[in-house]
């Protein structure tokens, strides 16, 4: 006996993408304050590095600053990975690829 599919094919023009960004949007509670906050964290993993490096002129407190900064919101998304225990190869790519397609995701579930 063959078990049922959900989708007859995965192309993404019989819906599949809009389902899936629908029902992220629903198990979600207000999308679009969780992308923005995604977002910005996203935005603060890679560019407060990237600003340590662009802008010489930088106090050492200042530097000391925005790496504590860093370092905070590194370790809130790491615990929020963790408690599902990826190996850490699986964290680095939740964090290069997966991270922003859940912000593109919610951002248009809530459509």
């Amino acid at each position: 006996m063959r078990g049922g599919r959900l989708y007859a094919d995965v192309s993404f023009d019989d819906g599949v993408y809009e389902g899936w960004t629908k029902n992220l949007a629903i198990l979600f509670g207000n999308p679009l304050f969780l992308a923005a906050n995604r977002l910005l964290d996203f935005f603060l993993l890679l560019g407060l590095p990237v600003l340590l490096f662009v802008w010489p002129h930088l106090v050492s407190w200042q530097m000391v600053a925005i790496v504590l900064l860093w370092l905070r919101v590194l370790l809130r998304y790491y615990n929020r990975i963790s408690r599902s225990n990826f190996p850490l190869v699986d964290w680095v790519i939740c964090l290069c690829i997966a991270f922003v397609l859940f912000v593109v995701a919610t951002e248009f579930g809530r459509r």
